[in-house]
């Protein structure tokens, strides 16, 4: 029994670290996207 919970509260850890890592990744996402549309506001401006 003790070494079922053992795995489980493990998976768990693994589970909870997948998810915060898929979070940062579409934060990061973001991120990128919006610098990108900047830049290309930026670009805009300088050709006009």
């Amino acid at each position: 029994m003790k070494t079922l919970f053992l795995s489980l509260s493990r998976c768990s850890k693994t589970e909870k670290a997948k998810r915060s890592n898929i979070l940062k990744r579409n934060e990061n996402d973001l991120v990128i996207k919006e610098n990108i549309m900047q830049l290309m506001q930026d670009n805009k401006a300088l050709w006009l």
